[in-house]
């Protein structure tokens, strides 16, 4: 009683100017009532969406960044590591180069010398055991040069120990053949120079196996082992057995990949090249200017030893 009397106690324009203020008021609480209810904008939304997009393609980024990161330290590590075995293989814990041992040679098959034997002939553990890995592998050793294409024997090991290696310099093969009880009214397929016609008189090779073998050597620019019928689909353990001894394989053709001089492209065109180690190639040759030899691909982090042994008897490198 004692508000409404003081409002009727006040003038007309007073009274309508608060009876007005009341009215704005009231409409002010009642509109922001039903913006704070209304449903959010459809383009709002989208942004939103968007914008998460973002941040979790982002994230994703930096976390394939750092997978990539850590698996280059891993590398580089590694590379390290064989560096520095291979300069301190003769360096006591003092520091001091010792003298190396002098190696008493004798007869031996690198297809079946131990650990032990391989380091009295002058490997060192590291070395013993590659050869060993590269044997179980299911390499086998038919000729001296055969031992030589393994990537810790050196050019000047090599010359050591080849009037000790109990194997011959080349093989006879028809001999061999014989040997081992198969027929040999057939002559052997030399398999860089056979067509789908002469493979396909292999027993166990038929018109999509032969096609295959022919597809693979001009991807590769050539087999250098018979070995490498294996990457083949359709190639086990058990078809290879079968098909192996009617092989023999000419390497001297090879398809070259010139690491000086062959572009980008080339180069990913090698089954043995995948993306990653091209571009690690490219960028070495950016950083020294051109490969004085394909020893120096060595040096890159990401080409391991097992991965060296595969590309290098396809890769040359041109000095200008």
């Amino acid at each position: 009683m004692k508000g409404l009397k003081s409002f009727l106690s006040l003038t007309r324009g007073e009274q309508n100017a608060i009876i007005v203020l009341s009215i704005l008021i009231f409409v002010a609480v009642i509109v922001n009532f039903f913006i704070q209810k209304r449903p959010p904008n459809v383009m709002d939304q989208a942004i939103v969406i968007a914008w998460e997009q973002d941040v979790n393609k982002f994230y994703a980024a930096q976390e394939l960044a750092a997978k990539r990161n850590d698996s280059l330290r891993e590398a580089s590590k590694q590379r390290r590591e064989r560096e520095y075995t291979a300069h301190y293989a003769n360096y006591p814990a003092g520091g001091v180069a010792t003298q190396q041992k002098s190696v008493d040679y004798f007869l031996f098959d690198p297809n079946d010398a131990t650990q032990e034997e391989f380091m009295q002939l002058g490997f060192s553990e590291k070395q013993a055991n590659a050869i060993i890995n590269y044997r179980e592998k299911g390499a086998i050793f038919r000729t001296k040069t055969d031992f030589q294409k393994v990537f810790v024997v050196s050019d000047a090991m090599f010359e050591k120990l080849e009037p000790w290696i109990s194997l011959p310099k080349q093989i006879n093969y028809e001999e061999e053949m014989i040997e081992m009880g198969v027929e040999t009214s057939k002559s052997l397929i030399e398999l860089n120079s056979a067509d789908t016609t002469q493979l396909k008189q292999v027993k166990g090779i038929g018109s999509v196996l032969s096609r295959r073998i022919v597809e693979y050597k001009e991807k590769l620019g050539g087999y250098y082992s018979v070995y490498q019928l294996l990457d083949i689909n359709g190639i086990d353990m058990e078809r290879f057995a079968e098909i192996e001894s009617f092989f023999v394989v000419d390497a001297s053709g090879l398809r070259k990949i010139d690491l000086n001089r062959d572009d980008f492209k080339t180069m990913l065109k090698h089954p043995y090249l995948e993306y990653y180690i091209v571009k690690a190639i490219f960028e070495q040759k950016d950083k020294i200017g051109s490969f004085s030899s394909v020893e120096d691909v060595r040096k890159i982090a990401l080409v391991y030893d097992d991965l060296y042994a595969k590309i290098s008897p396809y890769l040359t490198a041109t000095i200008d």
